[in-house]
């Protein structure tokens, strides 16, 4: 997603960046978090370098030839694997393409799972929004891969799941944050913010890439802001009540967790 998509592993790109821009340097996102990344395992750490591998071939070798022109095979053989560890760690061909949407995805999982009491499901849109927009519009492949996938019935449609699977975590938390009896209105809300940056990315590449994509997405969230803040749903911090981060106007009591 535009708001959404370069993202690399976190725990071990400080060790696997060459000094050298790599096929995939412009996808890497290594500063997104200043939080430490916690022990791993050598057998974890060997799984994760030998999935990044992949994806950086990957990702150079659709930006070279196209992704009907790339095979499994050719990915495999590059990175002196099998097709069964391919397949092992991506289930198809659509799904390595789209292994930087699902990492991103990932990340705003956790961003919304642990945001401070005080701040609004939208205020932690908006905040992904804003790093996502600006790294998109300064990659070398945003524009490529995007057409590339825009052009493949089977890449647009593995795509519209990913959106489909943002819409969801932002509805079931603005459920959360409004209550369940606004859950049509939570949805709309979702479907809103998901839909609209979408749309602005679309529009930004359709008229050469040349305006500010973070200034049109973030006029998306602004637009959503006045829609649906009579209705709790806004990028206003919560209230406080004794001391704690309270609900909205129509918050319910309780909170649904996001996972």
């Amino acid at each position: 997603m535009y708001v959404h998509k370069w993202l690399r592993g976190e725990r071990y790109v400080c060790r696997m960046q060459p000094a050298s821009q790599s096929s995939a340097t412009m996808l890497d996102h290594a500063h997104d978090s200043d939080r430490p990344a916690p022990p791993i395992s050598l057998r974890e750490e060997k799984k994760e370098i030998t999935r990044r591998a992949l994806i950086d071939e990957a990702v150079r070798r659709f930006r070279a030839n196209g992704y009907d022109a790339t095979t499994l095979d050719e990915i495999a053989a590059a990175v002196k694997v099998s097709m069964r560890t391919v397949l092992r760690y991506f289930e198809s061909k659509e799904r390595l393409f789209h292994a930087w949407h699902y990492e991103t995805l990932a990340r705003f999982q956790r961003e919304l799972a642990s945001r401070p009491p005080e701040q609004t499901v939208m205020a932690c849109w908006r905040n992904f929004v804003d790093g996502n927009s600006i790294r998109s519009s300064t990659s070398a492949d945003f524009v490529r891969l995007h057409v590339m996938y825009e052009d493949n019935p089977s890449l647009h449609a593995h795509w519209m799941m990913i959106l489909r699977e943002y819409e969801d975590l932002l509805a079931a938390a603005l459920e959360a944050e409004v209550g369940a009896d606004r859950s049509v209105e939570a949805r709309l809300a979702a479907t809103t913010l998901v839909g609209g940056n979408d749309a602005a990315a679309r529009l930004w590449i359709a008229g050469g890439a040349t305006t500010d994509l973070r200034a049109a997405c973030l006029q998306v969230i602004d637009i959503a802001d006045r829609l649906y803040s009579p209705l709790g749903i806004s990028l206003k911090p919560r209230r406080r009540r004794n001391g704690k981060a309270g609900a909205t106007a129509g918050t319910a009591k309780s909170r649904a967790s996001v996972s």
